[in-house]
């Protein structure tokens, strides 16, 4: 409680407070912080005496007074602010020991001092960040004391060689360490992160290791920066405030550097999340965000903290982000096969599987042996039954639907969209300038909806042409399975009739793309006899001979016309 007045007149306050009535609320605020840390302080509105003249009360209070407190906010100073000022300094000139400190609430002009030339030589306590900064607050009281404040405890920290606060970023993100990485995607992260600049977004497939690769990389570079880890995503992703409170929660829990939530709420939420982060400018940080939103908002959060003075940012998200100019993708692909069976190897013996990694790794579908989530789920069940019983005569439930986390990305593309993601499967590593050599034109749809598969991370760009993964194919096979017939129905139509035309020079380049497409023909056969369509003319019976990959020409070139034409077989 505030003092009586008999015994305020037989001791000395410990700070004048000057300030404008218009920022009363924000002077009440940090004067009873002064007062709970023990200060005795004259604040008019706590001191004055009903009845008695103020004018007299006050200066006999500055001059009874160690220091003055000028208190400068969003308003300036009042008329008598002003006065109360000039004495203090005509005072400290006039040989009182008497310290003038300016004190810079929130809302305060950046050349309020300068305004003020009386006020520009002495040292102010910047509170303009928030009234709730540990640093400022000690400085002021150690002002008011008359001494040097010293170094802040995080950099005394750094300073002795201590490390900074660790964090559990793997417990956060659900992603415990196992011992084994994907040493090609880590290598790439690191480089892309270390190259310095951008942020970094690691891209992918649902459920193909991101979180884990994140992680992995994270562990290499945390040497000598403070961590801040993020998820990113549901809730946080929908409204981004939570993600200021949470970056607020670990100021104050790593610094003491926090805001208070009506602070926080004071500025719309980027201007919130700069102003928190300008708070910890002189802190090395390596900022994780797992699962970050890929819509406009995401983008506003790494150029957040990409403005932070020595700050290594790494995300994860679905797929590339919007507004991509300053952001450096990096994909992570599905394993490959050799990848597959050393992490087959690497559980088995953790886990003493009783499963031979190269023998597994031949009997698993390609799609199950790239899908690190379906993988390993499939290799819990080995655990108690027999791998040879999972395979066949058919896979684990629990593995279908980690692999259908990718049908789920497929399903929400448009038709036409599904219609290129089956010709880019038809034309999974062609050699696109053979292709154009040999005289064929692709669709314009193709080439724009190729512009929005390779971010969603569905198409890869490989070296003169596309390629599609074997979890997409498989995903497009089971939320349509008739596109990949098609669309290859519609490409060797077109070549045939390319081939009956083409000059001896046009046919070189013509011969070598059917080479890869005599895969994907055999595939969408087998493909058709478990589905009971015909795999010339895509008709909903199956032709009564059907054979992998029929001539070019004797390809059916009228399907649902009433008959296939291959061979003269009629439709049953």
């Amino acid at each position: 409680m505030v003092e009586s007045e008999a015994r305020r007149a037989a001791s000395s306050y410990d700070a004048f407070i000057s300030y404008n009535a218009m920022d009363l609320a924000l002077v009440h605020r940090l004067v009873e912080r002064l007062h709970e840390e023990g200060f005795q302080v004259f604040l008019d509105d706590w001191c004055l005496v009903a009845g008695e003249p103020w004018q007299e009360r006050q200066s006999e209070a500055l001059a009874d007074s160690s220091c003055c407190l000028v208190m400068c906010g969003a308003h300036g100073l009042g008329p008598w602010q002003e006065e109360e000022v000039r004495l203090a300094v005509s005072a400290r000139v006039s040989g009182r020991s008497l310290r003038v400190i300016p004190v810079l609430l929130p809302g305060a002009s950046d050349s309020v001092l300068e305004d003020l030339d009386f006020l520009e030589r002495f040292t102010y306590c910047d509170f303009r960040g928030g009234l709730d900064q540990p640093r400022s607050f000690t400085r002021l009281c150690a002002g008011i004391r008359g001494e040097a404040p010293g170094p802040p405890p995080a950099v005394s920290a750094l300073r002795t060689g201590q490390p900074p606060p660790a964090v559990d970023y793997r417990s956060a993100f659900h992603a415990p360490a196992g011992g084994w990485q994907r040493s090609s995607a880590v290598a790439a992260a690191r480089a892309a992160v270390t190259a310095g600049g951008a942020p970094v977004v690691l891209c992918g497939l649902p459920g193909i290791g991101k979180t884990h690769v994140l992680c992995d990389t994270a562990d290499g570079l945390r040497a000598g920066r403070t961590v801040l880890a993020l998820s990113a995503g549901g809730t946080t992703a929908a409204e981004p405030r939570y993600l200021v409170a949470e970056v607020n929660a670990w100021l104050d829990r790593t610094f003491g550097r926090g805001l208070t939530d009506e602070e926080l709420y004071l500025h719309d939420w980027p201007e919130a999340l700069a102003a928190l982060l300008a708070r910890v400018a002189d802190e090395p940080l390596l900022v994780l965000l797992d699962d970050l939103g890929t819509d406009r908002a995401g983008g506003t959060v790494l150029r957040a903290f990409a403005g932070h003075p020595d700050c290594l940012v790494l995300a994860t998200a679905a797929e590339h982000l919007v507004d991509t100019a300053d952001v450096r993708h990096v994909l992570v692909p599905p394993m490959s096969r050799a990848e597959g069976t050393d992490f087959i190897a690497h559980m088995a013996e953790r886990m003493n599987l009783p499963v031979a990694a190269e023998e597994l790794a031949e009997q698993l579908p390609a799609d199950v042996l790239s899908h690190p989530l379906a993988l390993r789920t499939f290799l819990a069940h080995t655990a108690y039954v027999p791998a040879a019983l999972l395979v066949h005569p058919g896979l684990p439930s629990d593995v279908l639907s980690a692999r259908k986390l990718v049908s789920a990305a497929v399903v929400r593309l448009p038709p036409v969209h599904r219609k290129a993601l089956a010709y880019a499967a038809v034309l999974d590593r062609v050699a696109l300038a053979d292709l154009l050599s040999a005289g064929m034109t692709l669709p314009p749809w193709f080439t724009l909806a190729l512009s929005d598969l390779v971010p969603r991370c569905l198409v890869v760009q490989v070296a003169g042409g596309v390629e599609v993964p074997q979890l997409v194919v498989q995903a497009l096979d089971d939320v349509q399975p008739a596109a990949r017939r098609t669309a290859l129905h519609e490409i060797l139509v077109e070549l045939a009739g390319l081939a009956a035309d083409a000059e001896r020079e046009g046919l070189a380049p013509l011969a070598r793309t059917l080479a890869p497409m005599a895969r994907v023909g055999a595939e969408t056969a087998i493909s058709a006899r478990a589905g009971g369509a015909c795999s010339y003319c895509v008709a909903s019976t199956p032709c009564r001979d059907p054979a992998p990959v029929p001539p070019l020409s004797l390809i059916c070139r009228s399907p649902g016309s009433g008959g296939c034409r291959r061979a003269g077989v009629p439709r049953p």
